[in-house]
């Protein structure tokens, strides 16, 4: 994936959107230090997010996503999980804004 823009940057990129080689867009937010979770997105919803008209939690949440656990910077695993699985201290609080 390409990193196309960081929307918020703490010690790097807490969360930004990309695009894989198919050109399909994503919004990722890195939970912590070696945990991103993935969500296809649009350019839609990256406006909304940006003026501030839905949350971090709403932007991110769609019906699949991808929870990726890495190792300096290698990935180890990828599970595709739907909204339901997703453990709760992998998602940003609610009512939280970019």
């Amino acid at each position: 994936m390409n990193l196309l823009e960081t929307l918020i940057y703490y010690d790097g990129p807490r969360l930004y959107t990309a695009k894989d080689l198919d050109g399909s867009l994503f919004l990722i937010l890195c939970c912590d230090i070696d945990t991103l979770l993935i969500s296809p997105t649009t350019d839609e919803v990256i406006r909304a997010l940006k003026a501030k008209q839905i949350t971090i939690l709403d932007a991110i949440r769609q019906p699949q996503v991808w929870l990726v656990k890495q190792d300096f910077g290698v990935t180890q695993s990828v599970r595709v999980l739907g909204w339901e699985d997703v453990p709760v201290d992998n998602l940003p609080e609610m009512g939280e804004y970019i």
